[in-house]
Formats: C-alpha cells, structure tokens, sequence
C-alpha cells in the first residue's frame, strides 16, 4: 500500500502526538508530582477527583490506575502507567499550574509559552486528529501543528526528545509505519461499531430507566448482630418482574477503602455481614438486579459497636413522633418488640423537630441513648413504645 503525501501528514503527526509527545508531559508530570509521594498526592484529592469521575472527566480504567487498592489490585500509583490525558487532567486540576488564558480546551495564543499552555496545545491537536473525518492531513496545517508540538515538547521534555521529533518528521516510513494507517482506519470502524451497540443498549436503558424507582429494594434496615456483624433487612422492590438476586455491598468510609459484595437470592431479604472491624464506620447499600439492570437503595453509613451486650437499630423510619417538654425528650418507636430496642440508638445523623418551628441535630443532646427493658416499654409488638430520656439542663 502506498500512502499519499497528505497521508504520510497524517501518520507522523499520529506518531509524534502518540509516541513522543505523551514522554514529554510525563516529564512535566513527574517534576511536579514526585513519584514517591504520588500516591500521597492522589489521596489528598480524593474528593476533587472523586467529582471528576461522577463528571466523567476520568473514566472506570484511569480511576482503578490512582487506586489499585480498591479494586483489589496490589501495588502504588505509578505514573508509567497513566496515558496522557490523565496526566494533563491531573496537572490541570491538582497542581498549582497558571491555566492559559482562553483555558485548556482552546489553542492557546502564539506568545504563550508556558508549561500550561503546551498541555493545551498537545491536547487541542490530540483531539483534532480524533475527530479527523479523514486520515489526511494538508502540507500547510502538517507544518503548522508540527512546529507547535515539537516546540512544545521541547520545552516541557528535553532536546533528546526534540531531537526525535525532528528525526521522524523526515525519515522514510517503513512498512510498520505505513501499518499504522491501516490500524487507524480499522480502528475507527470498530468505534463505529462500538457506538451504534452503544447507542442501542442507552435506549434500552433510557426505557427501562422509567420504572427504575419501582425496582429499588425498600425499607433498608440495619442492625447490630455482634461487635463484628450487622444484620441487613430489606423489602423486596415494588416491581419484581425478572428480579433475579440481591448483592449487599459493604466498605469502610475511608477514601481507599475496598469494597465488599455478598449474592443473596431472590428469596431472601435479609443477610448477616461477618467479618467486620469493632467500633468503625461503614457504607452499605443493597442492590437488585434483574434483567439489563441494576437498581441500588441509597448508600447508609453505620458504625459497628464494641462488646457483646450491644444492640440497637440504625434506621428511625419506625419513630412515630418526638416531643419536648420539662426538659425531657419523649419519642414513640412504633411496632418493635423490647428486644429489638435494648441497647442504644444512634441518633446522631438525624435532625429533632422542635414545635415544628425549629430544627435540631440531635448530636447537641445525647447521641447513643440507652433504652433497657426496666424502662417502661410496652411488650406488644403493634403498639408504640414510649421512652423518656432526660436531658442535660
């Protein structure tokens, strides 16, 4: 096969943005986040890229790359392995670069020469060959792209890289190279493939979308088994047509906590989770699944109790009414035998109506409160169980 000379364009500029270009930002990258306190770094930012991801600015792939751990891979983040459109999302949203001044989506000015602006001007020509309709590329825009790269390149990089660039602007393209090409065009076909299957499964999706809410399993509940187990309850979803099972899924709320899943079939509707560490915070969450979806309940936090003679119910979805007066708290909980009750009830995530007037977290009384058979509890099942706790004057 042989290539035109607006083709030749096309595969050296290919090969300088793929195989030169991404060294040399690694360089900057590098200089700037120090590889022994990369993964350090990453950490710090968790909540920012935490956001980046939920904005799909950074994909599942490059997520798993910044924090192995939590899917379960060993090792540290190494920056070998991120592509260059991490390093630049990284650069641009962690470190303490000046952004250009029309930002990084744009090319910036001709007498903008810093290191920001190169990232921007590597990125801008990256997605114009992405989004190229041909795989040619004319003579006066070849010149023009390749001089800004390489310049780039040699002030982010070194002049062996610079060195390079200029080496493969002009030496003859072997068969390998001429390869390329042919990749390209098989490539973007395969994307095209890919985006119609793609499209096909979002429509799918979007239709099935419209009974979502009807598929959420309900009523989570969540209760102390042990000092290192919590027992899990649920209401099966409104709508159980083709439900096929239920996974728990359980971690610490540390940033790179990994998490846990446990199968439970569609018949049951409550599990026990072992294993866990006395005295620590938890995310929890029960997803059903059925037929091309899942739908999960909202993620609870719960924190795991110390000693065998605990016991207590996270959820207050059973308190009927709370009510102030004489410095005392007075709270219905309606429907639970004593046994369930014994223990303490956490109640510091949840916010106390005062004369419908005001709101009060009720983190400002007392915040584990002890309920104990001797307290007055009525022992029938169906009616509401009153408890008086004193508060501090």
């Amino acid at each position: 096969m042989t290539l035109s000379k607006e083709e030749e364009n096309y595969v050296r500029l290919s090969l300088l943005l793929t195989g030169i270009s991404p060294r040399a930002v690694r360089i900057l990258f590098d200089g700037t986040f120090q590889p022994s306190s990369l993964e350090k770094t990453i950490k710090q930012n968790y909540n920012k890229l935490s956001e980046l991801k939920q904005r799909k600015q950074i994909n599942s792939p490059q997520w798993s790359l910044m924090f192995p751990a939590v899917q379960g891979q060993t090792g540290t983040p190494d920056s070998t392995t991120f592509d260059v459109t991490l390093m630049i999302t990284l650069l641009r949203n962690c470190s303490k670069l000046t952004a250009p001044r029309n930002g990084y989506d744009d090319m910036p000015g001709p007498n903008e020469m810093t290191p920001a602006a190169d990232l921007a001007r590597i990125k801008y020509y990256r997605n114009y060959l992405a989004h190229a309709s041909e795989n040619k590329i004319t003579a006066n825009f070849f010149k023009t792209a390749w001089d800004e790269i390489s310049s780039a390149v040699l002030r982010l990089g070194n002049q062996q890289l610079k060195d390079e660039c200029d080496e493969l602007r002009y030496k003859v393209l072997d068969q390998s190279n001429t390869d390329i090409l042919k990749e390209i065009e098989a490539s973007k076909e395969e994307i095209k493939n890919l985006q119609f299957e793609f499209d096909t499964f979002q429509e799918q999706m979007t239709n099935n979308m419209e009974n979502w809410h009807f598929k959420i399993p309900r009523n989570v509940k969540i209760q102390f088994a042990s000092e290192t187990s919590l027992k899990v309850e649920w209401e099966p979803p409104e709508h159980t047509d083709h439900l096929q099972s239920y996974k728990v899924y359980w971690k610490k709320t540390t940033p790179d906590a990994a998490e846990n899943c446990k199968d439970v079939p569609k018949e049951e509707n409550c599990t026990t989770l072992d294993g866990l560490t006395e005295m620590t915070n938890y995310w929890i969450r029960i997803s059903a699944y059925s037929l091309h979806m899942q739908a999960s309940s909202p993620q609870q936090s719960f924190r795991t109790t110390k000693g065998t003679n605990s016991a207590g119910i996270h959820l207050l979805s059973n308190v009927g009414s709370v009510v102030l007066g004489g410095g005392s708290i007075h709270f219905n909980i309606g429907g639970l035998p004593p046994q369930e009750i014994q223990g303490n009830i956490n109640l510091s995530s949840h916010t106390l109506s005062m004369n419908q007037q005001n709101q009060l977290p009720l983190n400002q009384f007392n915040t584990r409160m002890p309920i104990c058979p001797s307290d007055n509890i009525a022992t029938s099942s169906g009616e509401s169980q009153r408890k008086r706790i004193k508060m501090d004057d």
